[in-house]
């Protein structure tokens, strides 16, 4: 998914040791996205104000019982709720077949081998692990509206 970063800040940090950043991007469609990379796996704050492709999960996700336009839903303007297509069961695309993408090559292995499903929305596409998406009442194909705790990188990569 592309992401406009406007601001990358450290979260957490104690004795010059970084342990959490918090990004602030915007998405395609102009609606702001607050990021989290709780390992302080990637230090982007040398690509702020410039678009990235984001490979990002949405955690704690549940369906919306009553669908209202999502900017209605919105906290501070952040993103909580998406209107996408539920996808099911999901395989990462090749653009994300290579290592160098992720934090190293275990978390590269890890998630190329972790059971994934998926949301389509006007941004692009949303990962939900397994574990949650057991939990939502919905089949694939189905289109609904997602409420997101938050959402987690694991994997980026510059445009080029």
């Amino acid at each position: 998914m592309k992401v406009f970063l406007e601001k990358v800040n450290i979260g957490t940090e104690s004795e010059g040791v970084i342990y959490e950043f918090l990004i602030h991007g915007r998405l395609n469609s102009n609606q702001i996205i607050y990021i989290h990379d709780d390992a302080a796996k990637f230090d982007l704050r040398n690509f702020e104000n410039q678009v990235v492709e984001i490979l990002l999960v949405a955690h704690n996700i549940s369906l919306k019982t009553t669908p209202r336009r999502p900017d209605t839903q919105l906290i501070d303007r952040e993103l909580r709720v998406i209107k996408g297509n539920y996808l099911g069961r999901y395989v990462l695309p090749n653009e994300w077949h290579d290592s160098k993408y992720f934090h190293n090559e275990r978390s590269y292995k890890y998630w190329h081998h972790l059971d994934l499903h998926a949301v389509k929305t006007e941004n692009g596409i949303f990962l939900i692990t397994n574990e949650n998406a057991e939990k939502l009442p919905i089949e694939k194909g189905e289109k609904s509206y997602f409420y997101v705790d938050s959402f987690y990188m694991i994997a980026w990569h510059p445009i080029e």
